[in-house]
């Protein structure tokens, strides 16, 4: 397993409004792609696990990815992210099953809504 960290400075001690305040700096286009590749690789099973939080200054987005496939199938996102205002770095690890269990029982999946994101979904049924 892999988990991929994606920082970001930020400027609040809050999830939601830092994830808000990206997606609605974010074009149409660029914010269509974002929610397609995570979406699908979700939907394939490559996303074990999302989690959102703020670490001291900076927004950490968790995805524990199944392996170094789900890591490629995810790169168009992570390239997308690592062009947005206030990346810092992208940081991928190895993670056996014992510690995603762990991880996963104190970092709880995180699923923020967002008009244009829930848009997005009804636009694809």
């Amino acid at each position: 397993m892999k988990k991929v960290t994606v920082k970001f400075s930020a400027s609040t001690d809050n999830i939601e409004t830092f994830v808000t305040e990206k997606f609605d700096g974010l074009d149409d286009a660029t914010l269509a792609s974002l929610h397609e590749n995570i979406g699908t690789n979700i939907t394939n099973g490559n996303i074990w696990l999302r989690h959102y939080c703020i670490e001291g200054s900076q927004a950490h987005i968790v995805y524990v990815l199944d392996d170094n496939d789900a890591v490629a199938a995810v790169q168009p996102a992570l390239t997308l992210m690592a062009g947005l205002d206030g990346y810092v770095e992208t940081v991928t690890e190895d993670m056996t099953f014992d510690a995603f269990s762990s991880y996963a029982a104190t970092h709880p999946e995180t699923e923020i809504e967002h008009a244009r994101k829930t848009a997005l979904d009804e636009a694809a049924k």
